[in-house]
């Protein structure tokens, strides 16, 4: 069997795994202690597998795959675990992708479903409130913020006749963020429509804004520490979980918050992967842009990436699991099939 140029690097990689080992023995000998035991770096070829499969699905989500687990070696305290849920996210989206475009459908529907019983649950939250009656606060997922991205995703590519009723679950939500999302997502759906769409913008803007100065101080401080932390690193980051290691607290009138996330995804990607990371990322976007404009999955697309700019929506599991697959669809609209390119 001929091996292709990804088999070589694979094979490649594989042989210098096991190295790994070795390396972090010395290194506890010389006072340098690796993070997890040496034997937990021979999980590495398994990952590299995956990303190895990731590649031959997408080419720049394996190259992304095979940079988040070379960053990550020799696993430093919490980089392990990131790594892996990093690689099970790709591995979505890289499933999802591989489905045929039969299954759009299917998927959409999928969503929409899931996203109305969402609204069902954080609307009868908000009646029992207002009743008196006691409930469990954070809806669905756990946190009203994080509800708020749930639906500005799925509401995105949901019929016309039912957006109205994720308008009312987001508006319970409280979550600005997550309305604006929607709202500026369904501006790109409907963009055809020159007046609507303006007042969809407008509207999304002034609701964006809704939470300041209280949120929008708290989260500017935070991306104020953070950039500056980043900037002692700034090609290849802090490594993974290193926003979190960081321990950025914002003091504001007397009230310490502790930003275990940067609540802007795209910032803490550059945090921690640094300019490759982020480059890497946005070379996908740059290979994939024929999806935009012509993928029904775009508003959602358009959804998640808006959202990731004020919370963490690609860190919370269900959030993450609705981003890929819409990531993954739009994707393969764009390249039906891997090349070169894509």
């Amino acid at each position: 069997m001929r091996l292709t140029a990804w088999g070589w690097g694979l094979v490649a990689a594989l042989l210098l795994v096991p190295t790994w080992p070795i390396v972090a023995g010395l290194l506890t000998v010389w006072d340098l202690h690796a993070g997890v035991p040496p034997i937990l770096l021979l999980y590495t070829v398994p990952l590299l597998l995956a990303a190895g499969w990731i590649g031959t699905v997408d080419r720049w989500a394996g190259i992304f795959a095979a940079y988040v687990i070379l960053r990550g070696l020799p696993y430093p305290l919490l980089a392990f675990e990131t790594v892996v849920a990093i690689l099970a996210g790709l591995a979505i989206y890289a499933a999802a992708r591989s489905l045929p475009a039969a299954a759009d459908g299917r998927l959409q529907v999928a969503l929409v479903l899931v996203g109305a019983f969402t609204v069902g649950v954080q609307v009868g939250e908000r009646i029992n409130l207002a009743l008196g009656w006691w409930t469990p606060v954070g809806g669905a997922i756990g946190n009203p913020g994080y509800v708020g991205g749930f639906l500005a995703i799925t509401g995105a590519i949901a019929p016309a006749a039912a957006l109205p009723l994720f308008a009312v679950g987001l508006l319970a939500t409280h979550s600005a963020a997550g309305l604006g999302a929607f709202l500026l997502a369904l501006a790109l759906r409907f963009r055809a429509r020159g007046a609507a769409v303006l007042g969809l913008v407008g509207t999304g803007a002034l609701l964006a804004l809704r939470s300041w100065p209280p949120g929008l101080l708290a989260r500017l401080i935070g991306w104020r520490l953070g950039l500056t932390h980043w900037w002692a690193a700034p090609v290849f980051g802090w490594g993974w979980a290193g926003w979190l290691k960081a321990g950025v607290v914002v003091d504001q009138h007397g009230a310490r918050e502790w930003f275990a996330q940067a609540h802007n995804d795209w910032l803490q990607l550059l945090h921690d992967g640094g300019l490759v990371g982020l480059g890497l990322v946005l070379c996908w976007l740059w290979v994939h842009r024929p999806a935009l404009g012509r993928s029904p999955w775009l508003p959602a697309v358009a959804a998640a990436g808006l959202n990731a700019l004020w919370w963490f929506p690609f860190q919370i599991p269900a959030v993450a699991l609705v981003a890929l697959v819409a990531l993954a669809r739009a994707a393969r609209e764009a390249c039906p099939h891997p090349t070169p390119a894509c």
